[in-house]
């Protein structure tokens, strides 16, 4: 797994990015699951990768970007 902490100048510059990643990430789902329908062996496991909890850490997320805490949710 790999995280990436990316700064942005506007809000607009970040939405625009998350906007543009997750067509991408549709796209490439939309073209793996037609891949494997064309004739292949597929199952779930080679399309969504399986949750690993507990083996692998967390993504971080910024103190600035967090709305409460995961720990009192204040």
């Amino acid at each position: 797994m790999l995280t990436v902490v990316v700064f942005f100048r506007s809000m607009k510059e970040r939405e625009e990015w998350v906007s543009e990643l997750n067509k991408a990430i549709k796209e490439n789902t939309t073209k793996r699951i037609s891949f494997a329908k064309s004739g292949s062996v597929c199952n779930d496991e080679t399309l969504i990768p399986a949750l690993d909890l507990g083996t692998v850490a967390p993504v971080w997320i910024p103190d600035a970007r967090v709305t409460m805490c995961q720990l009192c949710t204040e």
